[in-house]
């Protein structure tokens, strides 16, 4: 596999020969090119599998020599490399069918991980012409073939005795050891946001074969690893012959260490008991439920024969009473420490998944939202932010989140009491809630929403702290504004009542009436300007 490097900096040039691993990504013999016209005379001589060009390039740019590779019919594939990030530039590339469009500047890995798929793209591209000319189609479809075996094999669509499978696999013309028992790997991949928003959903899928790929079976092209998405989450499934369970974990290792130095996401691997081809389905069915379940082992490599040994039937796992003793306590610190004693405890034996977990979530919002109760705090709206929202949806998923969750839980809370406790600081902030929102149809309950506290316990506190109902307090502010609008504009005064929040002319004339001592009318005609 031969590829062309073209770039007008030779120390760019330098960096890609001597940093990648051109055989792990199967090309054999690199040339380079300094500008498109030496480029276009090397490519007249003998054309490249792969073309990788920067744009921005003297004399004719990257993408004149894109559009020239074309006229030219030239079947390789190309690969545009730019320090900028253009609409114009993305536009014309995929005008010229651009295989890949890639910004400086990017790691190493990254660019190894393109040109693999190009390669295996490149590959694919010859093996069809070479099928075609000889006019095989099983060669032409070999790969297609195999893949979708395996996706019939763990979906069910292949079913029956062994011997009824291995016929179809005969059928197929592929060969499998007919008395060789298997192993099945399962292989969860989560918090895969940040490697996505890097790649790509297609290339992080297409990374992730081609470890699992290389690591398991040796070639980075092998079909036989099938990926699902799951949620957020991936979930590739792969059955190959081990020697023992000990080298099924090994190789997991050498994935989880692959994968650690190339991706931000967590790796999760279960490693099957043996089993034959007819019993594919279902190992593969347990294992990826116990991925999802068995929390323990989130981030590890873990047997189904050791995850399969939880036990059902719980008691509830976090004593109400010490958890009271401890919000009152104010005590942050000491709540996340009896939490991890519980969770330590059932983890040693084996008694923790994520039913478990489920139900410490939910003992820990039981007992913080007694204790808000007590407060007049309104808990579900003061942990509504997207942050809160979305820890406590993932708080089931592992221990560390857990944790987490209920680290934040926890804090916010107690910030949230703190600010409450400077009682001027609040009152002050209601009244510029009253001030900035007057106009509206507000009361205790919109005041309450806003502030996180319930209705009831928002009216007390403000009357004791400053001696004046809340209602005569939005009331007040807005007959304020009524008296300035009377003396200095001629709005009508029902057109005034609703302009300063009034949903009522007569409500307004005899709130008016009782806290100034006469009509708006009267009040009008004695401090017009």
């Amino acid at each position: 596999m031969r590829i062309l490097l073209v770039d007008d900096d030779r120390a760019i040039l330098d960096s890609l020969q001597e940093t990648l691993n051109w055989e792990k990504i199967g090309i054999d013999e690199v040339e380079t090119a300094s500008s498109v016209d030496q480029a276009e005379k090397l490519l007249l001589k003998r054309e490249a599998d792969i073309v990788v060009s920067d744009i921005e390039l003297p004399g004719k740019s990257g993408l004149d020599f894109l559009e020239w590779f074309r006229e030219k019919q030239m079947t390789g594939k190309f690969l545009l490399l730019t320090g900028f990030e253009s609409f114009e530039y993305a536009k014309q590339a995929v005008r010229l069918h651009a295989e890949e469009y890639l910004i400086k500047p990017f790691s190493a890995s990254m660019m190894e991980i393109l040109l693999q798929k190009m390669v295996l793209s490149r590959r694919e591209d010859l093996e069809k012409e070479e099928s075609q000319k000889l006019g095989e189609w099983a060669k032409d479809n070999g790969r297609e073939i195999v893949r979708h075996f395996w996706e019939d094999i763990f979906s069910g669509r292949i079913h029956g005795g062994q011997e009824s499978i291995l016929k179809k696999v005969r059928e197929r013309g592929m060969t499998l050891p007919s008395e060789a028992s298997f192993r099945l790997i399962a292989i969860k991949v989560t918090e895969t946001e940040e490697d996505e928003r890097q790649l790509g959903s297609g290339l992080f899928e297409f990374s992730l074969q081609n470890i699992v790929s290389e690591i398991f079976f040796g070639s980075p092209e092998n079909e036989a690893v099938i990926c699902r998405s799951e949620g957020g989450s991936r979930i590739l499934l792969c059955a190959s012959v081990f020697s023992s369970a000990d080298e099924a974990v090994r190789k997991c290792r050498e994935l989880k260490e692959r994968c650690d130095a190339l991706l931000a996401s967590t790796i999760t691997c279960c490693v099957s008991e043996e089993t034959g081809l007819c019993d594919l389905k279902e190992t593969a069915d347990r294992c990826t439920a116990l991925l999802g379940s068995s929390v323990m082992y989130y981030g590890e490599i873990f047997l189904e024969r050791d995850a399969s040994g939880t036990k059902e039937g719980y008691e509830p796992v976090l004593k109400l009473e010490t958890m009271q003793a401890l919000l009152d306590a104010r005590d942050n610190r000491g709540f996340l420490d009896y939490l991890k004693k519980e969770i330590d405890a059932r983890t040693r034996v084996h008694l923790l998944d994520r039913s478990v977990l489920s139900l410490i979530h939910r003992e820990i919002q039981q007992a913080v939202y007694a204790y808000l109760a007590r407060e007049g705090i309104q808990v579900t709206l003061l942990l509504s932010d997207p942050t809160g929202m979305d820890m406590a949806e993932k708080a089931d998923r592992s221990v560390i989140d857990m944790m987490r969750w209920t680290n934040y839980f926890l804090r916010k809370v107690f910030e949230y009491e703190d600010s409450l406790r400077e009682a001027d600081d609040i009152i002050s902030r209601i009244d510029g809630y009253i001030r900035e929102h007057y106009q509206e149809d507000i009361g205790r309950t919109e005041i309450g929403e806003a502030f996180f506290l319930v209705p009831e316990y928002l009216s007390r506190m403000y009357k004791k702290k400053t001696g004046q109902n809340l209602k005569d307090a939005i009331n007040e502010c807005r007959l304020s504004h009524a008296r300035t609008l009377l003396s200095g504009s001629d709005h009508l005064v029902s057109e005034i009542a609703l302009e300063v929040g009034f949903d009522s002319f007569s409500y307004f004339s005899t709130v008016f009436k009782k806290s100034v001592g006469m009509t708006p009318n009267e009040y009008r005609k004695r401090h017009s300007s």
